[in-house]
């Protein structure tokens, strides 16, 4: 598989190169892809233009309270990266976050959840909302927003969408690439299991510290 995923990951790079130098202007959603692509195709023109989320539509609402105990990841599980993301959380990171915290709870929000990650959730501490037409209601029931992604590029809109919010953001770095947000204050990098279970943990058990993130995310 690896040797597989490493010819079409060639393959993609001469096509990005060739694509790229046929326009006049290639767009980028973060500064990180842009490098890249000036790397692919140094003669290509490479704009940055930053996504976002309509801040009118994602407002705090002061009226719901979390659970203090729920973590919230959301996601389009049908995507290669985040469905690994998904796997990685539910085999590596939240049997070691039930451990520690054992009241804890994980809802996992999106279309096309594998079967992995539902093979006895209820037992893991893990609810599956599936799709929802609107993830407002289910990020402002969670204490902490959730990016487990490893692999990937662009922005994860999602992370926006919980900082925009008021919920604390727990992130891979992979997850937060894109984002200028300080690590520690507008939200928070960890990578590794012990890592992840550390910040979440951390921040389930401090209200405090979950107020002042959301709110600095929002600044």
């Amino acid at each position: 598989l690896r040797p597989l995923i490493r010819a079409q990951s060639r393959a993609v790079a001469r096509y990005e190169a060739i694509s790229c130098a046929r326009f006049d202007q290639c767009l980028a959603v973060t500064a990180v892809d842009a490098a890249q692509l000036h790397q692919l195709a140094p003669q290509a023109s490479v704009k940055v233009l930053p996504d976002g989320v309509d801040l009118e539509f994602f407002q705090p609402d002061p009226d719901c309270l979390p659970d203090e105990q729920r973590v919230v990841t959301t996601g389009d599980y049908s995507w290669g990266p985040t469905r690994d993301g998904l796997l990685f959380l539910c085999r590596e990171v939240w049997p070691e976050m039930r451990r520690v915290q054992p009241e804890a709870r994980l809802t996992i929000v999106g279309k096309e959840i594998p079967a992995e990650a539902r093979e006895d959730a209820a037992n893991k501490g893990i609810d599956i909302a599936g799709y929802v037409n609107d993830v407002r209601p289910e990020i402002l029931r969670g204490a902490v927003f959730l990016a487990p992604t490893r692999v990937g590029s662009g922005i994860r809109i999602k992370i926006l969408e919980a900082m925009a919010l008021g919920r604390p953001v727990v992130s891979t770095t992979v997850g937060a690439e894109g984002i200028e947000a300080v690590d520690g204050r507008d939200l928070q990098i960890a990578d590794t299991p012990d890592e992840l279970v550390r910040a979440i943990a951390a921040l389930l058990q401090d209200r405090n510290a979950r107020e002042k993130m959301g709110a600095a995310g929002l600044d």
